[in-house]
């Protein structure tokens, strides 16, 4: 049998990089130089233009036993490809002229089989990718050797101390980073105190130790119905990662990044106390209680920042709370930014900054120009300072990985630069917001968006199932939940109704999940809250009417068109039977709530639902701030004008926002509407 050979750039094929057990032509160690006249005899280039032959891989003619069984090593399996004699002719086709590869793609790469494993192989990867992040989530549990494990695993030194604490069994590890100390106080193998503290930082920061120990301690202390077996260690973890992850990039005593978290507290709590203030003074919210006046502060200003709160150790900055309009907020949901420091080459982002004075004394500026005035979204002009840069000595033996090595900076002497460490604020939770408006988000902060993580917005909002078939047009699916919603009648009596709720995306619309997003000033924070609180409601209503137990499926080109013919006859009769039960009231086993979501210009939902003898249809948008509005409705008069309900109440097409606002739930809405203009 003649023996393919590698010539030129052609590659050299299937057998490149392996050393099958057998004599074979890919075992060969040297390629074989030929001339112009010796090239165009070689039996590799004899079927150049497609011609099959039995001494070429395009025949798939294997008269030599050794050739067989080298293929046979190969791993065609997971290519798709069938290493039989009839399967890899038609899996091979053509993979270029210097094979003489013929039959060109008829069979395919694997032919059909190779269509049907992309699918596999995605329901594979996603199977894989739950199972890696459910190992990333356990820590493992309290104990003396867990807990020394996972500070030395995050940078920090640890030492052991016997009879420092109030018993002679006890002992003490002491963990300890560059301007971080932590005292962990163990009797029998559990947990008894804790102490944190930071010994080289000023008062703003160590006024804050004693809440923060006391959130460890939480953390590591056996509770109500735990034992040392079921105790965790992955809150602690989470919270013990990200103080020593401040304290190594701290550089003391020039850069002190607890101490810069520190003071972007002090100036938002001051910017918050001020909005406090001023809102008090507002006719609206005459009769208010003080908490609902620093909620209202939280959902419509500049948020409410919160030092070792939550259950976390260091700054956060809520901007969102559930049922907000019904609940006191005391363990209710709430969304926040978790405010850090990350590593960052001063060359591609401004460095951080050490200063408890972002803003003025006076919050807002006395004088300012129309400029100031018009670029204000609330006409409040906040008077933001500016503080001066940090500067690190340089180190000589440092490598700059930026590529920008030898370039000053503004402000930067000859052996002096800017700390590689900028501020970052982290989603918690998550939010999932169309590419659009990320973009705005970024652009506020100069920071560079990487669209890798860009998908299709149902994907990120709903993820597929492992089993669920991969679909590029998120327009085709359809997600769906049966939902049972508490109502009373009536008559006052409680009763629950099965809702059976749909959800589609009309238009297709591309998405990333926010996770953190770096910035330079605490401004530029106060600046995106409107569009977080946006999409936080519009995120909120998906939940609470699809959840996490929801179900997809997508829509073929068969549900677009009817599937058998009417004639006049039947489109008569099917008018007339409509018009002789004009009167009567939709009845259902489970009433269909279509739900329809827009992102363009702006996030907006179409409610579509039973409503008496007719179908409501209600379009609403979802505006800065998380504020809703009625962009279209055909269940109440238009303006002004309102439909008495009852004997005492009236309802306004404005009220409806107000009424889907109160109780953050579709399904609610449409029980609510349902009974007042029902009948």
């Amino acid at each position: 049998m003649a023996t393919p050979t590698h010539v030129g750039k052609h590659p050299v094929g299937l057998g490149a990089g392996l050393t099958p057990p057998v004599s074979t032509p890919f075992s060969a160690s040297k390629s074989v130089n030929l001339s112009p006249q010796q090239y165009k005899k070689s039996p590799a280039n004899s079927n150049q233009y497609a011609h099959p032959t039995a001494s070429s891989f395009g025949g798939i003619n294997f008269d030599s036993p050794t050739t067989a069984a080298a293929l046979a090593t190969l791993p065609l399996g997971d290519l798709g490809l069938d290493a039989s004699a009839g399967g890899l002719g038609g899996g091979l086709g053509h993979l270029g002229g210097g094979l003489g590869l013929g039959g060109g793609l008829g069979g395919g790469l694997g032919g059909l089989q190779g269509i049907g494993r992309l699918d596999e192989d995605e329901r594979k990867r996603r199977k894989l990718m739950q199972i890696v992040e459910t190992l990333k989530a356990v820590k493992g549990r309290v104990s003396e050797d867990g807990i020394e494990r996972l500070a030395r695993s995050v940078g920090l030194e640890c030492l052991w101390e016997t009879g420092m604490g109030r018993g002679g069994k006890s002992k003490t590890l002491i963990i300890a980073g560059t301007g971080l100390s932590i005292d962990i106080e163990f009797t029998d193998n559990a947990v008894e105190t804790v102490t944190l503290g930071f010994p080289e930082s000023p008062e703003s920061v160590t006024r804050h130790a004693e809440r923060a120990g006391k959130i460890l301690l939480d953390d590591l202390k056996l509770g109500k119905n735990e034992t040392v077996l079921t105790k965790r260690i992955d809150r602690f973890a989470g919270n013990l990662d990200r103080m020593a992850r401040l304290d190594k990039l701290s550089v003391m005593p020039q850069l002190n990044c607890h101490e810069a978290v520190a003071g972007i507290y002090d100036s938002l709590e001051k910017l918050h106390e001020w909005e406090v203030a001023r809102l008090t003074e507002e006719e609206a919210m005459s009769g208010k209680t003080q908490e609902q006046i620093v909620r209202a502060a939280l959902l419509t200003k500049s948020g409410r920042p919160a030092m070792n709160a939550h259950g976390s150790v260091g700054l956060c900055l809520e901007y969102w709370q559930e049922r907000h309009a019904t609940s006191r907020g005391e363990g209710c949901k709430t969304w926040s930014l978790l405010l850090e420091c990350d590593q960052s080459s001063s060359m591609v982002y401004p460095s951080v900054r050490v200063s408890s004075t972002w803003i003025s004394p006076s919050v807002v500026k006395s004088n300012p120009t129309d400029d100031d005035v018009l670029l204000s979204a609330s006409g409040v002009v906040l008077d933001w300072q500016d503080p001066p840069n940090i500067l690190l000595p340089a180190d000589p033996d440092q490598k700059d990985d930026s590529g920008m090595e030898g370039i000053e900076q503004s402000g930067q002497l000859p052996n002096q630069k800017f700390p590689d460490v900028r501020f970052v604020a982290k989603f918690s939770p998550p939010l999932t917001i169309p590419y659009s408006a990320a973009m705005q988000i970024y652009d506020s902060t100069g920071a560079h968006l990487e669209p890798d993580s860009l998908a299709a917005f149902d994907a990120l909002a709903f993820p597929p199932s492992t089993a669920e078939p991969s679909e590029p047009d998120g327009a085709h699916r359809r997600i769906r939940k049966e939902q049972l919603v508490s109502v009373y009648n009536r008559a006052g009596e409680h009763e629950k109704r099965c809702h059976a709720n749909t959800l589609a995306i009309p238009k297709m619309e591309y998405a990333l999940t926010l996770t953190e997003v770096p910035f330079s000033h605490p401004r530029e924070l106060v600046q995106m809250l409107p569009i977080l609180r946006q999409y936080t409601r519009l995120s909120t209503l998906l939940e609470r009417s699809f959840g996490s137990k929801y179900t997809s499926d997508h829509k073929t080109a068969s549900e677009d068109v009817p599937r058998e013919e009417s004639t006049v006859k039947d489109d008569f009769d099917a008018f007339m039977a409509e018009a002789s039960h004009k009167d009567k009231e939709l009845q259902f086993t489970k009433m269909p709530v279509d739900v329809s979501l827009y992102t363009q210009p702006g996030p907006s939902l179409r409610i579509i639902f039973p409503l008496g003898p007719r179908i409501a249809d209600i379009l609403v948008g979802i505006e800065s701030n998380g504020a809703l509005s009625i962009v279209s409705q055909n269940i109440l008069p238009e303006g002004n004008d309102t439909t008495e309900t009852t004997k005492t109440k009236s309802l306004a097409v404005d009220d409806l926002g107000k009424i889907l606002e109160t109780c953050e739930d579709i399904g609610l809405f449409a029980e609510f509407l349902r009974q007042r203009l029902g009948e």
